[in-house]
């Protein structure tokens, strides 16, 4: 036998099982990499799910509130005040009816078939100190009062509110918005007998007490 001969076979088969061993190496990168390749889409396919979900709950809120606007907005959209579902909110000051004091309440105007402003000591809160029933209202104009700027009012059989805006633009948004519902009337009959007490509401009562 030739030493040298067994000796290169020896090498070859070495350089065999070697490439052998690279190439099983490499086939298992090859199917770790495709595992990680198939959960990419998964974890993708997750996130995107999530997406979705939390786009559907935003268009679902934005569904149910988008008759809510508020009276600070540029632009508000009066195409659909007369749905129940139609609020305007927004901070007015407003003057007492007996004391003829002014003081800040939140406001809410609600649309439908009976329209009502309602009035609160806070936005937080939720028993109103009063409210204005603008089916009955026989006026909306806008209005001066001393010291004030940005003010209008509305004249009811009971009385007349007067309120102040913190700008012009909120003025006229409140305008517009209690305009849908209020048609103004020649001044006179119950409104040239006014006392007192019809002057005072329910609201400016309990403040009055306090």
């Amino acid at each position: 036998t030739n030493p040298f001969a067994e000796f290169m076979k020896e090498d070859d088969d070495d350089d065999g099982k070697a490439a052998k061993g690279a190439g099983g190496d490499e086939k298992k990168k090859d199917g770790d990499a495709g595992k990680q390749g198939d959960g990419e889409p998964e974890e993708k396919g997750g996130r995107g799910r999530k997406e979705e979900e939390k786009e559907d709950e935003e268009e679902k809120k934005a569904e149910e509130n988008k008759n809510s606007q508020l009276a600070t907005a540029e632009v508000v959209d009066l195409a659909n005040a007369k749905d129940a579902s139609f609020e305007l909110k927004g901070h007015l000051t407003k003057q007492g009816g007996a004391r003829k004091n002014w003081k800040k309440r939140f406001f809410v105007l609600k649309g439908g078939e009976e329209p009502t402003v309602s009035y609160f000591k806070a936005e937080k809160d939720r028993n109103a100190l009063g409210s204005i029933t603008l089916g009955t209202a026989k006026g909306l104009y806008k209005a001066e009062a001393p010291n004030r700027e940005f003010v209008f009012s509305v004249r009811t059989p009971a009385r007349i509110f007067l309120f102040q805006a913190a700008s012009e633009v909120e003025r006229q948004n409140w305008l517009a918005a209690l305009g849908v519902f209020v048609v103004n009337q020649p001044e006179g009959g119950d409104d040239g007998n006014e006392s007192d007490a019809d002057l005072l509401d329910d609201g400016e009562e309990g403040e009055k007490k306090k």
